[in-house]
């Protein structure tokens, strides 16, 4: 059995980030990375998971 890290975060102290979007705000989260757009936060990938999950 392989070890399980994770890192949770609830809707609410999502909101209590003070960026413009939620992409942005999931940024803080290790392992979750976000493409810009004309500065602005819009896809979100993250680390060791396939495209077809998001």
């Amino acid at each position: 059995m392989s070890p399980v890290i994770t890192d949770v975060i609830s809707s609410t102290e999502l909101g209590r980030f003070p960026d413009e979007n939620v992409a942005e705000s999931l940024q803080r989260i290790t392992g979750v990375q976000i493409e810009r757009v004309r500065g602005e936060g819009s896809r979100v990938s993250i680390r060791c998971s396939s495209s077809d999950l998001i």
